[in-house]
């Protein structure tokens, strides 16, 4: 999967980019980004499968790759 994106680079991801996403100790899912605050701290992605569509805080224990 290479490496992980920092939360300090959140702001880099752009609308309908795909990425693989890990919340804690969950599994490891795909999906593709809705929208990304300015300042990267918050970001929606609609996940894979018809499992909705959720917000990733810099403060939730997440780990996001580009696809």
């Amino acid at each position: 999967m290479g490496e992980p994106l920092p939360p300090a680079e959140w702001a880099s991801l752009t609308r309908n980019e795909r990425i693989t996403l890990q919340r804690g100790a969950a599994r490891v899912a795909g999906g593709t980004v809705d929208l990304v605050a300015d300042d990267g701290s918050i970001f929606w992605v609609h996940l894979d499968n018809g499992v909705g569509r959720v917000a990733i805080h810099v403060d939730d224990d997440a780990t996001v790759w580009r696809a």
